[in-house]
């Protein structure tokens, strides 16, 4: 915090050299996909169009609810009850409930999530929180149960099926039909009741890619993702800057280096590590 105070008010830097944080847009992420979902369903087209079908089935409630900022004002508050109430179950103190809540209080508002969520109001905050509950369920040894949040986050964007590896070193195989088979019937559901959805699988994924293509082309392929992203390649573009070679020669190696990476990883987590928590953030990283 002192860092981009001393950077804005004292160097004079503009936006984002004087905020660890996404530029203010008043909650843009969850307005634009509500917004675009209740105007549109799946016949459109747009940047908050471009999940994944399951992703709708949350959306549709909360463009039901008007007006709009009690919807939002849902959102918000029924993320920090479950995320509080995910992190105190986790951290609680036996001494005393006052290290509980100040254990809590730090973890909550020290984490990338709630930034996320009281700056954009991302939808991804879903995925999030089914992820969690996920890691609650297996860590307790529910695995069939934590198949059910599992299934659900990777119905709305594909990269948490990186968890299924957890399956995978137990010898979970049962599990992992099941989260397939969840996977299938979440994608297939929204389509199903929806309008747009019915019109042909052909008709929704060119929609899809249309929309995808869409946010690729401003947050991968230009330079509006590079301060919002997590990846090597943002951060090799950002250090040399315009010195950086065009993103469409490389992004096709660097999606291969990164499956070359993960699969390494993969190996060791499935025959090598054997601690819980170290194979959860060797997944997360």
């Amino acid at each position: 915090t002192f860092f981009y105070y001393y950077q804005g008010l004292v160097l004079g830097l503009s936006f984002p050299n004087n905020t660890f944080l996404p530029l203010p847009i008043g909650f843009g992420d969850f307005f634009g996909v509500v917004d675009q979902w209740a105007a549109f369903k799946f016949k459109g087209i747009g940047y908050g169009l471009s999940y994944f079908p399951s992703t709708y089935l949350i959306a549709n409630f909360f463009s039901n609810i008007h007006p709009r900022y009690l919807s939002l004002s849902i959102f918000l508050i029924g993320f920090a009850v479950l995320f509080i109430f995910y992190v105190y179950i986790n951290l609680r103190s036996e001494r005393s409930l006052i290290s509980s809540i100040h254990y809590t209080f730090v973890c909550v508002f020290m984490t990338y999530p709630v930034l996320f969520v009281i700056n954009t109001a991302n939808f991804e905050v879903f995925i999030f929180l089914f992820l969690c509950l996920f890691v609650y369920l297996y860590q307790k040894e529910m695995f069939v149960l934590s198949c059910i949040p599992l299934a659900a986050a990777i119905s709305m964007k594909v990269i948490p099926a990186v968890f299924l590896i957890l399956f995978i070193s137990n010898k979970k195989y049962k599990e992992i039909s099941l989260t397939l088979f969840g996977i299938f019937f979440l994608s297939i559901l929204p389509l199903a009741i929806f309008e747009g959805g019915g019109g042909g699988l052909d008709v929704y994924w060119s929609n899809l890619m249309a929309s995808q293509k869409m946010y690729s082309d401003l947050m991968i392929m230009g330079t509006a993702g590079n301060h919002y992203g997590h990846s090597l390649l943002n951060s090799l573009r950002i250090l040399m800057g315009d010195n950086f070679t065009s993103v469409e020669s490389v992004v096709t190696p660097y999606f291969f280096l990164t499956l070359f990476i993960f699969s390494l990883i993969a190996v060791f987590i499935a025959f090598v590590e054997k601690i819980f928590w170290k194979k959860i953030a060797l997944l997360v990283i």
